[in-house]
């Protein structure tokens, strides 16, 4: 099993939320983490889980990679890759310290179509969606810090998948729920059903049988939102104010500098009472 300490998508996540909490949360048996015990919160998780399904049925023929190990899970990805064109679901991607787990990745030629699945919902029709309206009429980009959580983590995914594969084009998607579908099929959701395996992971198991005809009318939608990932690339997100104006690092600099010191066990600095100051 693989020994090395990578920055993952969830530890990302975390990151973002708070640099400090990567070590709370990797001592868990020693630091409770609320949100494991807010059942609102796994209610949402869930949901995510079965969502995750739904769009693996709708791109059918994928190659889902099921191992959790990370060298086993790059290589089969490698693997897959060799060919022409492929859908792969948790395909694995690493490069350096930086690891990622794509929920669909879909190769056509030398195009990457990196697509992050999330259970929240959208309106496909409503036009710049991500964008605070008032920076926007004054002629700026700010995220809105409702999306923001899931534009961050599909341009990681995105700068991630670019320093391993620099010789493919790369397009980031979210797949959403559509706000305006009205599912065509009665009792969708019991076609998943939410079981734990051997280990106590949350998985979904699909009635059996169940196709992509089974399920009627598509009620996810893909977003391209390769715009807003190279805004938070190049460090423009923030409206007015760049990162580069105050003096913040940029996301790539931010990215490995956590990686970096999470690598090193530098996490490790902050075993004392938690206080508000979010460094690492």
């Amino acid at each position: 099993m693989t020994t090395k300490k990578y920055l993952t998508k969830s530890k990302f996540k975390i990151a973002l939320e708070c640099p400090r909490k990567i070590f709370y949360n990797d001592h868990s048996k020693i630091y409770d983490n609320k949100k494991t015990d807010d059942p609102f919160l796994r209610a949402l998780a869930r949901g995510g889980f079965q969502v995750g399904e739904l769009a693996k049925i709708y791109y059918e023929n994928g190659n889902d990679i099921k191992t959790l190990d990370y060298d086993e899970a790059t290589n089969c990805t490698n693997k897959l890759l060799e060919g022409e064109n492929v859908i792969i679901f948790e395909a694995a991607i690493k490069s350096d310290n930086l690891f990622i787990r794509a929920d669909i990745l879909e190769k056509k030629d030398k195009t990457l179509n990196l697509i992050e699945v999330k259970a929240k919902s959208i309106n496909p029709e409503e036009e710049n969606p991500f964008y605070d309206k008032r920076a926007f009429k004054a002629g700026y980009y700010k995220i809105k810090s409702d999306w923001k959580p899931y534009l961050y983590d599909i341009a990681f995914q995105t700068l991630v998948t670019k320093r391993a594969f620099p010789e493919y084009l790369i397009y980031p998607y979210l797949y959403l729920v559509n706000k305006k579908a009205i599912s065509s099929v009665g009792g969708l959701n019991q076609k998943f059903f939410l079981t734990r395996d051997s280990s106590g992971r949350t998985t979904v198991e699909v009635k059996k049988g169940t196709t992509k005809k089974d399920l009627g009318s598509e009620i996810l939608a893909k977003i391209d939102v390769s715009k807003e990932v190279e805004l938070i690339l190049n460090g423009k997100d923030l409206g007015k104010k760049t990162r580069k104006a105050i003096g913040m690092p940029s996301f790539e600099e931010e990215v490995d500098r956590w990686a970096m010191k999470y690598e090193k066990n530098r996490s490790e600095e902050h075993t004392s009472e938690l206080q508000s100051p979010c460094n690492l």
